[in-house]
Order: structure tokens, then C-alpha cells, then sequence
């Protein structure tokens, strides 16, 4: 048992670590090293599974890096919705999904954020987590990439009333928000829009992101809601 507790504890220490967190060294980096090597000498029968767990990290801190400069690429694509600056100082990607609520309760701190900071910008990255796990057609992020694509000028209202909704959006759900804002077009099934949306959750697993909301600004990686407060903290320390 006690073997057990030791090899976890130094296992949880490295991924506890999250994957999109930039590496900064401690003022006793070195001590720390000389500890741990002493704990393995003390006990080298965790040694080998401490091994693989270093080994995977490695690799997806790699794969990390990876996936975060195809990002930097593609979320300059006019298939993303955005909000704010064109030419931002900072631009912060919203890992997001219509039937989240977590999401939902996040959209009015960002939009406030974007008010209070007009260098700031942001970019709807659709990840349709429970769409996408039900086997479903992701109509939510598809209806609302295509009318982005097609009718930008309908999008905020469009964007607004899925927000709007507090349960699971549904054929009736989706029928209603494009009815009212003569967007039926837009429902209508589109591979190129289903191809974004199968490309958004590929990076987000390659990301190692686990739910939405997340928001990453640079190498950086938020996961999950935060209040105005705390967001504006973040954003200050990047600007």
C-alpha cells in the first residue's frame, strides 16, 4: 500500500500540471530535482511507472505546442465568429457550445470584457460537446457558422437567442430561432460548416481540453467560467 500512495502521489504531481500551462521555474527548481531523486533512490520500485507518466507527458506537451500553432492559424479563418478588434491586441479564443450552461453564463463577461477593452478580441470556436457525443448532426454550431457565413448581419441575433435558451436545444428549439429571424435557410444541412465543427474538436482534444467553456489567449489555457472579476484579472496580465 505504501508503495501504491508513493508512486501516485509523484505521478499526480506531473499531471496535476496542466498541458497548456507555459513552464515556469521555481527559485528552488533545483532542490525540488534533488528531492525527487532522492525519494526515487529511497524507492525504485515506482521508478518505472513514474517513467511512463513522465514519458507521456512529454508527449503531450508536445502535441500541445502542435495543436496550439495550427490554432494561431486557423482562428484567423472568416469562418469563426468574432467580436471586437480587428486588429487586437490580444484575442482570446472561445471554446464554447450552445447547450452548455456554463457557456451561456459566460457570454455576457465577455461581452462586457470586449465593451471595457476595444483592444480585446474574440473568436466563437463551437465545440457541440453534447451534440457531438449524442451522434447528432452539431446542429447548433453548424446553423450558427452558417449564418455567420451567410448573413452576418443576422448572426447577433441568431447568437443571442441560442444563448437565450437554458435547456437543450432541439429541432423545435432551432426552428424557432430561425423562423424568427429569417434564417430557415441556414438550417439546412452543410458539410462545409460540419467540417469546421469535426476540425474545432479535433484541435480541442489535441489541446487536452476536457469540457467548455475554455478560453485561451496566447499559449495560455482558462478553463471553464469565470466571473467578470477574475476574467479582467487574466486579461490585464496579458495585455
Amino acid at each position: 500500500m505504501k508503495k501504491n500512495v508513493m508512486s501516485l502521489t509523484l505521478m499526480a504531481m506531473f499531471a496535476a500540471t496542466p498541458l497548456f500551462s507555459p513552464a515556469v521555474l521555481a527559485d528552488n527548481t533545483d532542490d525540488q530535482i534533488e528531492e525527487i531523486v532522492s525519494i526515487l533512490k529511497s524507492h525504485p520500485e515506482i521508478v518505472g511507472t513514474l517513467h511512463e507518466s513522465l514519458n507521456g507527458y512529454v508527449v503531450q506537451q508536445k502535441q500541445f505546442k502542435k495543436a496550439l500553432v495550427e490554432l494561431d492559424s486557423y482562428i484567423t479563418s472568416s469562418v469563426h465568429p468574432v467580436m471586437g478588434n480587428d486588429e487586437p491586441e490580444l484575442t482570446i479564443v472561445n471554446v464554447t457550445d450552445y447547450n452548455c450552461p456554463y457557456c451561456k453564463k459566460l457570454e455576457p463577461e465577455l461581452e462586457k470584457l470586449v465593451s471595457n477593452y476595444p483592444q480585446v478580441k474574440v473568436v466563437n470556436f463551437f465545440t457541440p460537446l453534447k451534440e457531438l457525443m449524442q451522434g447528432t448532426d452539431s446542429n447548433t454550431a453548424a446553423y450558427a457558422l452558417k449564418v455567420w457565413q451567410d448573413q452576418p448581419e443576422k448572426y447577433k441575433e441568431v447568437h443571442d437567442l441560442l444563448v437565450a435558451n437554458r435547456t437543450m436545444h432541439n429541432e423545435d428549439t432551432l426552428k424557432a430561432v430561425a423562423e424568427k429571424t429569417q434564417t430557415v435557410k441556414q438550417l439546412e444541412e452543410s458539410g462545409s460548416m460540419m467540417d469546421v465543427v469535426d476540425k474545432n474538436y479535433r484541435l480541442f482534444t489535441e489541446l487536452g481540453l476536457r469540457g467548455t467553456p475554455a478560453m485561451i489567449m496566447g499559449d495560455q489555457v482558462v478553463p471553464g467560467y469565470l466571473p467578470y472579476d477574475k476574467l479582467e484579472q487574466i486579461v490585464q496580465q496579458q495585455l
